[in-house]
């Protein structure tokens, strides 16, 4: 084979690899977006209807003070968690409204962030993305804790976070990556 039809078919080749790969690409973000809907219309489901549980009272009694040194003051009384997702929702409160189904819809994007994240993390690591993101997005326990009015989920998506951004300073050792790995395992 002569060299230049040697480069002809490498060329062809490179070109059909990153064709190949961009309809993988393409495959995955269409079935995250699929997975993602699901798991949101799962969610409403589940938090629709639901009645507060005990400790849900708790952050609710925070998110409907009347002002934010009231709020803040209640947190360092009652609460033993960093005051974010408190703030968040204290804030949401008044761009929402008070109830149940308002209040618990923090937690589910916070879910629906952590199950991408989710497939981020198996993308990084080599595993079926998908399949990875369905098993967080329709597990029967995310279903009936994700929507809770807790910062659980929060903390679960900062955490998973925060590993990728290790992640990816471990793997290319840039400072941006350990800076967001400082702030996000510090949130």
């Amino acid at each position: 084979m002569s060299e230049g039809m040697a480069g002809t078919f490498r060329e062809q080749h490179n070109a059909s690899r990153r064709r190949d790969g961009l309809r993988q690409s393409e495959a995955t973000v269409l079935v995250l977006a699929a997975v993602l809907m699901v798991s949101c219309a799962l969610l409403l489901l589940s938090a629709s209807g639901r009645s507060l549980w005990i400790d849900e009272h708790f952050s609710v009694a925070i998110a409907q003070e009347s002002n934010l040194s009231s709020a803040l003051a209640h947190i360092i009384e009652t609460e033993r968690r960093p005051p974010l997702f408190y703030m968040m929702l204290f804030a949401w409160t008044r761009l929402a409204g008070g109830s149940d189904l308002a209040l618990r819809i923090p937690s589910i994007l916070w879910t629906l962030l952590l199950i991408a994240l989710t497939a981020r993390l198996a993308h990084v690591l080599g595993q079926q993305v998908g399949l990875g993101a369905l098993l967080i997005g329709v597990s029967p326990f995310t279903l009936l804790f994700a929507p809770m009015i807790r910062p659980y989920t929060m903390t679960a998506a900062l955490a998973l976070a925060a590993t990728l951004a290790f992640l990816s300073w471990r793997e290319g050792g840039r400072h941006r990556s350990l800076m967001a790995y400082i702030v996000l395992a510090g949130l």
